[in-house]
């Protein structure tokens, strides 16, 4: 019995123990102030308050004056407020100070951010300009620039959008120091208001908001961790109760391990499988656009002399880079063309080859018969009426049956001008008329219909 006493009073103070011994570095990470309210924790920390591992390189504050300081390059800056949800924080420039009469925009200088860690929001923020050791006499309309408070009023300020900025710096002359530092404009300021010697002061002292890039602590927050920098591997760390971790505090993610694994493996087939089945795709369409162009090919060299072939170059510059579109089919767009001899056309591009060409191939052989380059054009209307005498009546035949002739598909059946002036002077009686096209036509009207 006394033993058993004994083993639950050790029991008890192991554990006991072991929830007092916290890790150093967790209990070093713990958020702090300066004394103006602002806890400040990763991945910023506090040079006489924290360990530097508690944040990243780069984002140590120090404490002056109850305020935390934020030093960039030469600068220091005070933190008015710090987000860390939003990741970034309101800064105002320390060389300014509250009374006017104490400072002047000479003790400000130039910002040089490391855009690794910082950046600044240019939608609300402006560069605002100051120029110093401008001695020159400003023209009455740019004194207002000019900063009465200082003791040599020498000192010139305005934004760097003002329209007067070129005549400020050229009326200052040689000798001018100019400096650029960011301030956050009002909505009154961004629609244009100027900002001069007399108005600046407020502007300067709202500060500037700049954000930072670093790990998300949220993970590690939420599991009960703080996070930190660890300083070997100069890579983020979650320092916990017991020991630091990667990530978090959480542990038996060990045993969702083969879960991941499964889970992963079988991403891994299905994106293999995935795309197996897009080169298949991709290589049966190739093939079937192969054997359409063949087909293509074959037609247009043995029917050649259906309708003219132009180049894909030729085709872009009579419509001008298809830039006119007149209407649009069933299988593709028609676009308005110009031809070099001024005709109009119109252009009918397919949006793709279906049964292997044939759309094409119809398209051409449809265009080939009712658009021939031995079609006579008339610019004016052609008709025949019944008032017509015998022999114009019996001319118009002639000019009809020899038409016929001359729009053969076949070049070996088109006479030559010489036969067809012959046909024209000859009778009508002993005209013959021409074959059937190579192409699916109406039938052939009998010679009575014609010469009756």
């Amino acid at each position: 019995m006394i033993m058993k006493k004994h083993t639950l009073v050790f029991t008890i103070f192991l554990h006991l123990n072991q929830s007092l011994s916290l890790d150093p570095s967790y209990e070093a990470c713990v958020a702090k102030d300066c004394g103006d309210g602002r806890k400040v924790s990763f991945p910023f920390f506090i040079n006489e308050l924290h360990d530097s591992s508690c944040g990243y390189p780069g984002f140590e504050l120090r404490c002056s004056n109850g305020s935390s300081i934020l030093r960039i390059a030469e600068n220091d800056f005070i933190v008015k407020d710090i987000q860390y949800k939003n990741s970034f924080l309101r800064l105002q420039d320390a060389a300014i100070l509250p009374n006017p009469t104490e400072s002047c925009p000479s003790k400000i200088r130039n910002i040089t951010l490391d855009t690794n860690r910082f950046w600044i929001d240019t939608v609300s923020t402006m560069e605002l300009i100051l120029i110093s050791n401008c001695s020159s006499v400003l023209p009455v309309n740019l004194e207002r620039y000019r900063i009465r408070s200082c003791e040599e009023s020498n000192e010139v300020v305005m934004l760097a959008n003002d329209m007067n900025l070129r005549n400020v710096t050229r009326s200052c002359g040689y000798g001018r120091k100019v400096v650029e530092t960011p301030v956050e404009l009002s909505g009154e300021e961004g629609r244009g208001q100027v900002i001069d010697g007399d108005n600046y002061q407020e502007v300067v002292e709202r500060g500037f908001v700049l954000h930072w890039l670093a790990t998300d602590c949220g993970v590690c927050e939420s599991s009960g961790g703080r996070c930190g920098f660890n300083k070997t591997t100069f890579g983020f760390r979650c320092f916990c109760r017991d020991r630091p971790h990667m990530v978090s505090c959480r542990t038996g993610t060990k045993k969702k391990s083969p879960v991941i694994l499964v889970t992963a493996l079988c991403i891994g087939l299905g994106t293999i499988l995935v795309v197996i089945m897009l080169c298949f795709i991709r290589k049966f369409k190739r093939r079937r656009s192969t054997e359409s162009y063949v087909n293509v090919e074959n037609f247009l060299k043995n029917h050649e002399f259906l309708a003219k072939r132009y180049s894909y170059l030729q085709v872009k510059k009579m419509t001008n880079i298809f830039e006119v579109k007149v209407g649009q089919g069933g299988f593709g767009s028609v676009y308005r063309g110009v031809l070099s001899n001024g005709n109009l056309v119109a252009v009918k591009i397919l949006s793709e080859l279906k049964g292997k060409g044939e759309d094409f191939i119809n398209e051409v052989a449809s265009v080939g018969k009712t658009s021939h380059v031995n079609i006579v054009e008339f610019d004016e209307e052609l008709g025949l009426h019944r008032s017509m005498s015998n022999e114009e009546n019996e001319m118009a035949r002639k000019m009809i049956i020899v038409g016929l002739w001359c729009i053969q598909t076949n070049p070996v059946n088109r006479p030559t001008i010489t036969k067809a002036l012959e046909m024209l002077e000859g009778d009508l009686a002993s005209l013959e008329f021409p074959p059937k096209p190579y192409l699916s036509s109406p039938s052939r009207l009998g010679a009575s219909s014609i010469t009756d």
